[in-house]
């Protein structure tokens, strides 16, 4: 009977480990995927930003050749 509990044990533990790492994997990937998509969007203001700034400069360039 000490075999099968022993057995039964190290088998739950076993268990629990895996799922553990399985837990600890998507962990990280949830992180990896939220930072990686921060940056992504970080980009795309600098760009829209840039773009905003162009736009205001032609817009002053036309009113100054207007007058």
């Amino acid at each position: 009977m000490d075999d099968y509990l022993a057995l039964s044990l190290l088998i739950m533990g076993i268990a629990i480990g895996a799922l553990l790492v399985i837990w600890g994997a998507m962990s990280l990937y949830f992180f990896l995927r939220k930072k990686h998509r921060a940056k992504k969007i970080q980009e795309r203001i600098v760009v829209r930003e840039e773009a905003e700034r162009k736009y205001r400069e032609e817009q002053e360039n036309q009113k100054t050749n207007d007058k």
